[in-house]
């Protein structure tokens, strides 16, 4: 990904994930996401990390919907 990236103008948006119930998926440590920046940002590539909000009442991205299925 990032020697593709070098090619083209970009920033990367490194956006956290919302555990929802019954859902396979969880939320990556800190410190792996940490680590993954830094390795973007030494090949000079410019990362965004989208920090979430609302996960303590369920209302992040994601989280909203699933509770009115």
């Amino acid at each position: 990904m990032a020697l593709f990236c070098r090619q083209f103008p970009v920033k990367i948006n490194i956006i956290e994930y919302n555990e929802v119930d019954n859902a396979p998926y969880r939320h990556s440590p800190d410190a792996n996401r940490d680590q993954f920046v830094r390795f973007l940002e030494s090949k000079n590539i410019v990362v965004n990390v989208r920090r979430s909000k609302g996960k303590d009442i369920d209302a992040a991205c994601g989280q909203l919907a699933n509770k009115n299925k």
